[in-house]
């Protein structure tokens, strides 16, 4: 119910921005589960993926990547698959993310977001699409579409590597 009732509350506030309501993007969301963004970008094996629209947030699947972080420090190496992987998306919902994969993420056209840490993802994603929708219509924004990620087969290598 409280899931049900912070959706209901995030498309109130879509109502509110005058921005083309044919406009959709895809949001990659670190989570552990448990339906909400509560995932360290570092730490991510798999992406879920949200289509964003301003009447709904829907999930469209998963985007499984290399582990970038390594006991507390990132591999370098990792992080450019990982971005390819998800450079499809407009924004990322992490629940905390570093300089390097923030500078990297924001250079690909990719929004690094962490201030919706412990929320409901689709309420966390239409809060975030509300706040875009707003900076298209106030200039601050120009909205791109992002084309397909560059998705290589076989990705998340670190299993075959420890067996």
């Amino acid at each position: 119910q409280a899931q049900h009732a912070a959706k209901q509350e995030a498309l109130a506030a879509a109502a509110a921005v005058e921005v083309a309501d044919d406009l959709k993007v895809l949001v990659a969301v670190a989570t552990k589960g448990g339906g909400r963004v509560n995932e360290h970008f570092g730490h991510v094996t798999e992406f879920q993926i949200f289509e964003v629209s301003a009447a709904q947030a829907t999930f469209v699947g998963h985007r499984r990547v290399d582990l970038y972080c390594q006991g507390g420090f990132g591999d370098d190496e990792q992080l450019p698959s990982v971005v390819r992987a998800i450079n499809d998306c407009h924004a990322v919902l992490v629940a905390k993310i570093g300089a390097c994969p923030r500078d990297e993420l924001a250079e690909a056209g990719i929004e690094p977001v962490d201030q919706f840490v412990g929320e409901f993802i689709e309420k966390a994603a239409l809060d975030w699409f509300n706040d875009y929708r707003a900076r298209i219509a106030s200039g601050a924004v120009v909205h791109q579409n992002r084309g397909d990620a560059r998705i290589r087969q076989g990705a998340y290598t670190g299993l075959a590597e420890a067996a």
